[in-house]
């Protein structure tokens, strides 16, 4: 009866993780990812290596992914 009990205390514990852990990951990965994009790009046009149009052209472009 108690190796019942954890098994299914694993089982439950086992799904939280994956439901919250995984899909927490994925979304703050993909914000992480298009936030450092865009201080990349910002500092690249702070530097002078880019124009302000092809600045605000990859922003848009970011944006919308």
């Amino acid at each position: 009866m108690a190796l019942f009990w954890l098994v299914l205390l694993l089982v439950v514990l086992a799904a939280a993780k994956y439901l919250f852990f995984s899909s927490a990951r994925s979304g703050s990965a993909q914000k992480e990812t298009g936030k450092a994009a865009l201080d990349y790009l910002d500092e690249s046009y702070a530097k002078g290596e880019i124009s302000r149009d092809e600045f605000l052209q990859k922003c848009e472009d970011l944006k919308r992914k």
